[in-house]
């Protein structure tokens, strides 16, 4: 046999192992999503949905410990037992801007059972368009083949996070479709790139790093202008319909961000959690990241590109943003799936290693490195070994699958940084 015919051998089986494997993934995420305790957090949304029906605010009802009144109608049934509406082991805290939750408000027309289906279906869809929108990020067309998409893709799915993501109903593919499609229209439409970048910052503690990204970094003031009306909008919206002044409204938001705040993540406040240093640690990692950024950008960046910034060394700094923003504000390991706009810049490496500056044993072992560290974050844990394991045990996993997934995500970081300093200028397409 060859070698051209043994690497295409490893390659086709590597894709069928990475497929099996997402199968499976997807597979065991449906099956738990569609359990009575599946989508918990899609419950937090539908749950409010209950009081946006009845005009109310939905934070100060959760606060004061209102309960839906009944009857309530739905599309597909009656309801008159609150049995049916509040789910037991569930605490619907709104951790999210008003403007999500009139998104998801649709939902709160259907029975509990059938509006947790309907989501995950359209969850899958939302995370069908990830990969989609990864390869969009560099205009470089053509640098990805439909086998090596298929390939991210699967990886993608075959995250830890993706499949509690998916099993829990959050809405992370959502926000991430708007921050990534926000980023794909930001020359050309900036206006629409505003519009949807406003809807993201509904998850702020994700989208967080594209609005510095445009707002100090490669400043655009219409796109910027945009999203902060449309928050505006969601805050407007909901004082007019519930009577709550905004003040309240606003107050109200900060308590229930501060009661997240406090819980357990992959965020680095959550290793020293009630020790009181949970802001010092944010800041200071936020300087850690940022000093080097600002020399980079406002340096060596004028001097190499001009005053504009090249595409691909936007996606490096989007990259390190989103990296930065799982470490300093509160994120469950479900929130670890946006790790794949890392893994499309490595993927980008791969095919493009010209665009950098780096030495042939560089390059292989930060792919190397990479490539571990994704088959560490798709280890089982979650919602694919909840009801298999001790209840003891399955904590002890989940303590572990949190600080795995917090060191690799600052592991990432830095050789996102180091990547960004190595980049050249950038290559003909």
């Amino acid at each position: 046999m060859t070698n051209h015919s043994m690497k295409t051998l490893l390659r086709i089986s590597a894709l069928v192992v990475m497929g099996a494997w997402a199968a499976i993934s997807l597979f065991r995420a449906i099956q738990q999503g569609l359990s009575p305790q599946g989508g918990d957090d899609l419950y937090t949304y539908w749950y409010a949905g209950q009081f946006l029906r009845e005009g109310k605010d939905l934070y100060k009802t959760f606060i004061d410990g209102d309960k839906p009144s009944l009857p309530v109608v739905y599309l597909d049934r009656t309801v008159t037992d609150l049995k049916e509406i509040i789910q037991p082991n569930l605490v619907p805290a709104p951790a999210s801007s008003p403007l999500a939750f009139f998104l998801l408000a649709p939902l709160a027309f259907l029975s509990w059972s059938l509006a947790k289906a309907v989501w995950l279906l359209i969850n899958l869809v939302l995370l069908g368009c990830i990969p989609f929108l990864v390869y969009r990020l560099f205009q470089d067309k053509g640098w990805l083949s439909p086998w090596e998409g298929i390939a991210l893709t699967c990886a993608m799915i075959g995250l830890s996070s993706t499949r509690n993501a998916t099993a829990s109903g959050q809405i992370t593919f959502l926000i991430l479709d708007l921050m990534l499609a926000a980023v794909v229209l930001a020359d050309r439409r900036p206006w629409l790139a505003g519009l949807l970048l406003g809807v993201a910052l509904s998850k702020y503690s994700l989208s967080l790093g594209v609005l510095l990204l445009f707002l100090l970094l490669e400043p655009k003031i219409r796109l910027v202008l945009t999203a902060c009306l449309v928050q505006l909008a969601g805050l407007l919206a909901l004082m007019f319909i519930s009577g709550s002044g905004l003040p309240a409204i606003i107050h109200e938001y900060l308590l229930m961000v501060n009661l997240h705040a406090s819980m357990e993540g992959i965020h680095l406040a959550a290793l020293v959690r009630g020790s009181g240093q949970e802001v010092w640690i944010g800041l200071a990692w936020t300087l850690v990241v940022a000093i080097p950024i600002a020399y980079w950008r406002w340096a060596k960046a004028l001097r190499r590109f001009g005053e504009k910034l090249v595409p691909l060394s936007r996606i490096h700094l989007l990259t390190i943003l989103i990296l930065w923003a799982l470490l300093v504000v509160y994120h469950r390991a479900y929130d670890a799936m946006v790790v794949i706009v890392y893994m499309g810049l490595i993927a980008y490496l791969v095919k493009r290693s010209q665009a950098w500056d780096l030495s042939r044993a560089a390059r292989f072992w930060i792919i190397a490195f990479s490539l571990a560290g994704q088959l560490l974050l798709m280890i089982p844990s979650g919602s694919m070994t909840r009801g298999y394991l001790p209840a003891l045990l399955e904590t002890v996993w989940g303590r572990v699958e949190n600080l795995t997934t917090t060191f690799l995500i600052l592991a990432f970081l830095g050789v996102g940084l180091f990547l960004l300093f190595r980049l050249r200028r950038e290559p003909a397409a």
